[in-house]
């Protein structure tokens, strides 16, 4: 797979380990699909929700898997669950999932 849209020192594109749609073969195809769905989840969960959580305690860990699964969970398999490797190199972690919560 090539990826055309390849930016200095950006995380790789044509890294597709974990794709679900196999017809997004590059970078700019997946751009385009994770901003839809992107699109799609922040109106379920953010917009919809402003004012309706006021005074409570709603930004979980729990809540914050649950917005990234349907961000990218119809594209990624990953989605959803805290990483277990490094994404870029010459990167590190700020918080293991057992840290943020």
């Amino acid at each position: 797979m090539t990826d055309k849209t390849k930016t200095p020192g950006a995380t790789p594109g044509d890294d597709a380990s974990g794709l679900i749609q196999k017809q997004l073969t590059d970078r700019r195809a997946r751009n385009a699909a994770e901003l839809d769905a992107i699109s799609l989840a922040y109106d379920k969960h953010i917009f919809k929700a402003q004012g309706k959580r006021a005074g409570t305690q709603w930004l979980t860990d729990e809540f914050i898997r649950r917005v990234h699964l349907d961000m990218f969970g119809e594209i990624w398999e990953w989605a959803g669950k805290y990483r277990n490797s490094r994404g870029r190199q010459n990167s590190k972690p700020i918080y293991s999932g057992n840290e943020s919560r």
